[in-house]
């Protein structure tokens, strides 16, 4: 069953002021953290929603559409 992303684990929150955006993922193994430029708010506040989902999940998901599309006898378009 595909429940841990998305939804769940979803946050946002408003940007009152202008400013940018950046996403930082810190590797467990010590190496380097990799940093990727998201948005710069220049002149305007706004929202931001951030979303993570594992492999795991992902391919549990697929499998359940492909299996219930067996069950059902429908086409799966992905």
């Amino acid at each position: 069953m595909h429940s841990h992303g998305h939804q769940y684990k979803c946050t946002d929150l408003v940007i009152e002021k202008p400013g940018r955006l950046e996403f930082l993922v810190i590797p467990q193994n010590g190496s380097e953290p990799q940093k990727v430029d998201i948005f710069n708010f220049q002149d305007t506040a706004g929202v931001i929603m951030g979303m993570c989902n594992t492999d795991e999940s992902i391919k549990g998901f697929v499998r359940s559409c492909f299996e219930y599309a067996v069950i059902k006898r429908n086409g799966l378009f992905i």
